[in-house]
């Protein structure tokens, strides 16, 4: 996991290095740049496979190809294999990407399976292309001259330029422009599948995703909130790695960390339980809206919990593994219960919010792990588990009087856990936190946003004016941050508010 810069046709990189500094949060083990006549590289490094030798700007053998990539491909054993790329470098899964790219030109980045952000240069002409689902961030600005592109839009301020969100399953290139490089059949608006579940096929994919996730040089755990999506994850991986962590966060009045204990008891992992407080949870605020880059509630309601979980898991690991995305493949929320006599709509409905995860839960998640230089994985999100979960039947996912929310996950993996924790209902959000932390937060927030001040909200922020005192505040602590007019348009996640 890391942080890139790329400039392409800037004249003044004036700075460079002090705006590659931004980023040093999402790389503290190195820091490198290249320098060409027309581009420019930069990159930050958290080292977590072949940390010796992995070190970036990757270069081809003749040197005329350079590039830099953030993330991680989990299939680059099989790309090596398959392509008989014997001759690399390192065992860096980062260097199967220049020999991939001068096999396949612009449908390269459709053989990788990974989240990653990537830009390369062939001495003339500069490509950039991010994931899938935009599991990694990416953001592009139009400087004076030319283009740049980085991990974090707060290092594209300095060209007074407006910074746009790099879409996912996306290529750019100098030459042709922006193309998708990944379409699939699922992703039509009337597509409906009839295939029935097929539970061992489920049940060995996953399995899969979460072993080939699993592939680090370094310690590796996971987010153990004592729900169905994490727990699977976590039996899983213990009974395919050593000295395996997991973490769990709650408040006093939270029922999480005790089911997440009876997982850890189950799969023997060493378990760490942090406890919430609403006061630090509060103070950091400030930390927190300026990595995250949003004023969004919904987004930083939650966000505390998971920076003050990741900045502890931190001391002991480099990776952790989350269960987010399951909801969202799933039908997970209680709100897609309007949609169950309609089979078209709920899936509909699944795939906006799964074209939508890159500026909600994947933001949070990348954000807050990497502000402590953690990396997330999210095994719900492998490109073929998500491929053979969308093909399912919609109706086969609706929720009913007699069937549990992911009830085709839950039958999956009978066994594998406690009856207790496999057939534990979905709680209300914010149960994890305690209801004490919805209380504090917006008696907190009372106080120091006045009645007057939100009724003049529409003067003081005259694009998207706040329309409760809680977003009241975090606009202003990010407008503090970031007082200019060139970020990103803010776009509202849905699945639940504060």
């Amino acid at each position: 996991m890391c942080g890139i810069l790329a400039f392409y046709k800037i004249k003044n990189i004036k700075g460079l290095e002090k705006t590659l500094f931004l980023l040093k949060h999402r790389g503290p083990d190195d820091f490198s740049t290249f320098f060409s006549k027309e581009c420019t590289l930069g990159h930050t490094r958290l080292a977590i496979i072949d940390p010796e030798n992995g070190r970036q700007p990757f270069f081809s053998t003749d040197k005329k190809i350079t590039a830099v990539y953030n993330g991680e491909i989990y299939n680059f054993e099989e790309i090596k294999k398959d392509n008989n790329f014997n001759s690399l470098n390192s065992d860096s899964d980062g260097e199967i990407i220049i020999p991939l790219f001068k096999k396949y030109g612009l449908d390269f980045p459709k053989y990788l399976k990974g989240m990653f952000s990537i830009a390369i240069y062939d001495g003339e002409d500069l490509y950039v292309a991010r994931d899938h689902l935009g599991i990694k961030p990416l953001y592009y600005c139009h400087g004076k001259d030319g283009i740049c592109f980085s991990s974090e839009a707060k290092c594209l301020t300095r060209f007074h330029s407006q910074i746009e969100i790099f879409p996912p399953k996306t290529i750019w290139s100098s030459k042709h422009g922006f193309h998708s490089y990944m379409i699939k059949a699922w992703e039509n608006k009337d597509y409906i599948s009839k295939l029935e579940p097929d539970y061992s096929l489920i049940k060995s994919t996953f399995e899969k995703a979460v072993i080939k996730m699993l592939r680090s040089d370094v310690p590796i755990g996971v987010f153990l909130s004592g729900g169905l999506d994490s727990s699977l994850i976590a039996a899983i991986a213990s009974a395919n790695t050593k000295k395996f962590h997991t973490f769990a966060i709650g408040a006093p009045d939270s029922t999480d960390t005790y089911f997440a204990r009876l997982v850890a008891d189950h799969i023997k992992s060493t378990h760490h339980e942090i406890n919430f407080s609403c006061e630090e949870a509060f103070s950091l605020y400030e930390k927190i809206i300026y990595h995250l880059e949003t004023y969004d509630s919904a987004i930083l309601y939650a966000a505390p919990a998971k920076y003050i979980l990741s900045q502890y898991a931190s001391k002991y690991i480099k990776v952790i593994l989350s269960g987010q995305g399951a909801d969202e493949a799933f039908g997970g929320y209680s709100h897609f219960e309007q949609e169950k006599n309609d089979e078209q709509r709920f899936q509909n409905e699944l795939l906006e919010k799964i074209n939508t995860l890159h500026f909600g839960i994947l933001q949070s998640e990348d954000r807050m792990s990497m502000a402590n230089s953690l990396e997330a994985r999210v095994p719900f999100l492998d490109e073929d588990f998500l491929d053979l979960v969308m093909k399912i039947k919609p109706k086969m996912k609706f929720h009913t009087n007699d069937k549990i929310e992911k009830y085709i996950l839950r039958h999956a993996f009978k066994g594998l856990l406690t009856k207790e924790i496999l057939w534990r209902k979905k709680e209300p959000f914010g149960d994890a936190l305690g209801k004490r932390w919805k209380q504090y937060l917006h008696k907190k927030v009372d106080i120091l946003v006045t009645n007057d001040d939100l009724g003049n909200a529409n003067k003081k922020f005259t694009d998207d004016p706040p329309k409760t005192k809680l977003g009241y505040y975090f606009r202003q602590i990010y407008e503090k941050h970031f007082p200019h007019k060139y970020m990103p348009k803010i776009t509202k996640w849905t699945a639940w508010s504060p």
